[in-house]
């Protein structure tokens, strides 16, 4: 115990090291010049005047040999733009490239640009080309995959005979770095995906299921980026808004109109000014958070705790890595209105920062499935709230590193309540795959009517990664019942709870699959009111050859709520596959004996959800979504609901684009069918440079079809770097 205690201590003071520091491969980049035409058409000299990288192996599904045909990928820089250019020829292969959206680029062939400016193994850049350069970007920090985030890019891409051709500008500006003029050493990765073979090479070969991935890359060698930060953006926003609604389906249909004139017409701005590099002030005023494509419907028979819903706005996910903790502490989307919003964002050697501060016209209730004092939605009526939130992390060992987080949530005025919470986190690396995390917070609630509430949460977490062999986790926490985080989901404290898993992954021998894993895993769950839940599963999946998986598993266990205890069992199976270049779906199927929390019986229920996409030709695509609850409690009648959502786009040019989307919902539970209708034109020149115009309908279904709402709306935005 006291050799454990001096390899932890010795990890947390250990100073901060090149997490690639024995990193085997070096990817050449050379300075030009010569003007860089974006057109995929790579007959500019400079291209020859840098060796390629040309070795690439299977990663996934399972390890294996190179791509078939040739693969050159090479790197040029000039004061403004990092350039990439990729070559694949001999492609004996069905090449996909499709006009699709951008970021709508998974089924196509892919080069993937994966980025490590700081060379720590924590973080990075994420691009990915289709081969006609259609783009995909994403942001990952301490392994978490940020998909929306958005930046500017350049790409063109060309189809030959037997390959394709892509050319990509990455404008510094887009990207975080190191601040100082001296050359810097990058990390890089480079893949090129193959959906007609269901394979992905990748340079160097990758680890399956390795806990710090970029620790993985090579070094992109010299790089010089521009000595100045990211300089100033400034993005004015115009939106128009106009709606119609009834309270039921057969009261008056009254429209908005144009007053009060700010939920009409309602002009804003965003600004970010570089400080430097990689440290930026964003701020954002009056701004139209509407959401460009809305939430799908959730549908839960058994629902016990508020659903959790993504954060899709754009101010929120820019740099959105400095502001995540293991607590969670931050959920975006508990912020619904705001009037303005500022946040510091950035990195500065081995320190990160992200600070925020947000005015909340609309505050939305507590999540606590007890709610907290002065939180609730009667109490935030009319009210505001001022929304702060910072975070401070330092980088420790290769992969480490240690946290200190802190929000409050104030709701204005003489009767408001306010919630804050502060915390600290570490992340260490023991071994190569070995990790040990911890994390400890407390929280106090205070308001005028009720006596103050003061809380504390922690768990603490050891993982070894498996990959292709054996894995496992251990993990433990709890919170006190007066532990509250208003500015984070959090539906339920006052709890103690301890899990624990183990897996293989092996490569079989049998022909027709690639890899396979079983599973087993525990855990217990015991609040301090007397509910208590334990249950066990055990597991297995297959990666089959050809974009086919499967898996399966049981799980068992009891659940007591209320004094109420039933032992409960469930089988679920999955099924995901690529059939053809225009086919591919998947399908998930869960039966068993579960807890009613509404009627705290018995009840035996079946959910059953599919999802599967038809794309006839290079411009269009169907995504079909459904699902399907059965809930039978004892001695009731049984409940059922259904939805079905049906996503149409036509990609008529890379920037023009058309979407329609018909979502229906049926219950017997008491709600009335429902119908949801939108139809959208978007133009999109660049993430920050876009149009839209849309409309929306919602009717209800009770033997007559009623239009219950309305929606118009235009918005459009445009993004300066002078």
């Amino acid at each position: 115990m006291r050799t454990l205690r001096f390899v932890l201590l010795a990890a947390l003071l250990a100073s901060p090291t090149d997490a690639r520091a024995t990193s085997p491969c070096a990817v050449p980049i050379a300075r030009t010049t010569e003007p860089i035409t974006i057109d995929g058409v790579l007959d500019e000299g400079a291209w020859q005047t840098v060796a390629p990288v040309t070795e690439f192996l299977q990663s996934n599904p399972a390890p294996g040999g190179p791509p078939p045909g040739t693969t050159e990928i090479r790197f040029l820089q000039d004061d403004r733009m990092l350039y990439v250019s990729a070559r694949i020829t001999g492609a004996d292969y069905d090449v996909r490239a499709r006009i699709s959206p951008r970021e709508s680029i998974n089924e196509d062939d892919q080069i993937g640009v994966y980025l490590d400016t700081h060379s720590d193994g924590r973080q990075g850049f994420i691009f990915y080309f289709n081969a006609l350069g259609i783009q995909q970007d994403i942001r990952m920090s301490d392994d978490r995959w940020n998909w929306q985030w958005d930046t500017v890019l350049h790409s063109r891409g060309t189809l030959t005979e037997d390959g394709y051709n892509v050319e990509i500008a990455i404008p510094f500006r887009s990207l975080r770095f190191p601040e100082g003029g001296d050359a810097q050493d990058w990390g890089v990765i480079l893949t090129r995906k193959i959906p007609a073979l269901g394979t992905k090479y990748s340079h160097p070969p990758l680890e399956l299921g390795h806990p710090r991935f970029f620790t993985q890359a090579c070094t992109l060698q010299g790089v010089q980026p521009p000595r100045r930060g990211a300089g100033a953006e400034i993005m004015p926003v115009l939106a128009v808004r106009q709606s119609g609604s009834r309270e039921d389906d057969s009261g008056p249909f009254e429209w908005s109109g144009t007053n009060p004139w700010l939920e009409f017409l309602r002009p804003g701005v965003d600004v970010r000014v570089g400080l430097s590099p990689d440290t930026g002030i964003a701020a954002t005023l009056l701004p139209d958070f509407s959401q460009v494509e809305g939430d799908a419907t959730q549908i839960e028979l058994n629902q016990r705790f508020a659903l959790y819903y993504p954060e899709q706005r754009s101010f929120f996910l820019d740099g959105v890595d400095a502001f995540q903790d293991p607590q969670n502490t931050l959920y975006t989307r508990s912020i619904v209105d705001p009037i303005y919003g500022v946040k510091v964002s950035g990195r500065e050697g081995t320190w990160s920062v992200g600070a925020l501060n947000a005015l909340d016209a609309s505050p939305s209730g507590s999540f606590h499935e007890y709610g907290t004092p002065g939180f609730s939605d009667e109490a935030l009526e009319d009210a505001m709230a001022e929304n702060t939130f910072a975070r401070l992390s330092h980088t420790t060992t290769d992969g480490g590193s240690l946290g200190i987080t802190a929000a409050d949530k104030w709701i204005l005025g003489s009767e408001g309540a306010r919630n804050t919470v502060a915390g600290a986190d570490a992340n260490i690396l023991l071994a190569d795959r070995l990790t040990a995390s911890a994390n400890l917070s407390s929280s106090v609630v205070v308001s005028p009517e009720f006596d103050p509430m003061i809380g504390v949460m922690g768990s603490a977490n050891l993982r070894q990664a498996g990959g292709i062999g054996t894995g496992w986790r251990l993990g433990a926490g709890g919170s006190s019942p007066d532990y509250r985080r208003e500015m984070g989901y959090l539906p339920q404290s006052g709890n103690a709870w301890a899990s624990g898993a183990i897996d293989h992954t092996f490569l079989p021998e049998a022909t027709g699959f690639d890899s396979a894993s079983v599973w087993l895993a525990a855990s217990a769950n015991n609040a301090m009111d007397g509910d208590l839940k334990t249950g066990a599963s055990l597991g297995t999946s297959l990666d089959m050859v050809r974009n086919h998986s499967a898996g399966a598993n049981l799980s068992v266990g009891t659940t007591r709520v209320s004094d109420i205890q039933i032992p409960w069992a469930r089988v679920n199976a999955h099924y995901s596959g690529i059939w053809s270049a225009k086919a591919r779906g998947n399908v998930s199927v869960s039966y068993g004996r579960e807890l009613d929390y509404d009627l705290l019986v018995p009840a035996m229920g079946l959910r059953a959800s599919l999802w599967g996409q038809w794309r006839p030709t290079t411009a269009t695509r169907f995504d079909l979504s459904a699902g399907y609850q059965h809930l039978v409690p004892e001695g009731e009648p049984a409940e059922t609901a259904a939805s079905a959502r049906l996503r149409a786009t036509w990609q008529a040019r890379r920037q023009l684009g058309f979407r329609l989307i018909s979502e229906f919902v049926t219950s017997n539970s008491g709600d009335q069918d429902s119908l949801d209708l939108s139809a959208l034109v978007t133009w999109l020149q660049s993430p920050g440079t876009e149009a839209y115009i849309g409309a929306t309908q919602a009717l209800v279904m009770d033997g007559d079809v009623a239009l219950l709402e309305q929606i118009y709306f235009f918005k459009i935005s445009w993004l300066f770097r002078p």
